[in-house]
């Protein structure tokens, strides 16, 4: 009898000692807990306290971030001028001159976005490599052109198809030229196709 009162005493004893640990513990995060949450308080509000612009101050004056915007700017211009200058005399030829081989030309002139990006990029670095223009933003501004030519490519298509022939036909039987038929209705008629298409090349080629 008084060695099992002796253990039931040493386990009562025991788990005194655990349960006081216990709560020592828990009584500690509580406080951790409740300093986390001042804490919290006092760093996050609404409205933000010392609400400022300064940063974008500071970040506009920086002359590396006008360069590089500079190069965005001219690589994204440049491709476009290029995919518009190559998509459009394409695609007026493909709709309206009816060449042999349209189909396989379109899907030619299409291969840059079906390309993986990674090939693309492996290719482009070993032509520009050989040809000592790796360093030139104009050579940066072809690979993406040629990248994206895609989307040029199906937004003056979209036009030429929307536009037809008919105009151009009642012209020439009033005595336009041909000349005339392409500046003042051709010209006109592609032109939403060319700036959708500008804009999502634009768009590319300066955030790639």
């Amino acid at each position: 009898n008084i060695a099992l009162g002796a253990a039931k005493t040493g386990r009562d004893a025991s788990a005194c000692k655990l349960s006081t640990s216990a709560f020592v513990i828990v009584g500690d995060n509580d406080e951790e807990r409740k300093g986390l949450k001042g804490l919290a308080k006092q760093q996050i509000a609404f409205p933000p306290k010392g609400l400022t612009l300064d940063w974008y101050g500071d970040m506009f004056s920086d002359g590396e971030v006008w360069r590089t915007l500079k190069n965005s700017l001219y690589v994204a211009l440049v491709s476009v001028v290029v995919d518009t200058l190559v998509a459009v005399p394409a695609v007026l030829a493909i709709h309206r001159r009816r060449i042999r081989g349209a189909t396989y030309l379109t899907a030619y002139l299409s291969l840059g976005l079906a390309t993986p990006f990674i090939v693309s990029a492996i290719g482009f670095l070993i032509v520009f490599t050989e040809l000592g223009v790796l360093r030139h933003l104009t050579a940066v501004a072809l690979a993406i052109a040629i990248v994206n030519l895609p989307f040029m490519i199906w937004a003056v298509a979209s036009s030429v198809l929307d536009l037809g022939t008919d105009l151009e036909k009642a012209a020439a039987t009033l005595g336009a030229e041909e000349l005339q038929q392409f500046l003042f209705i051709t010209v006109p008629g592609v032109a939403p196709g060319v700036i959708t298409g500008g804009l999502m090349v634009f768009v590319l080629g300066i955030t790639e």
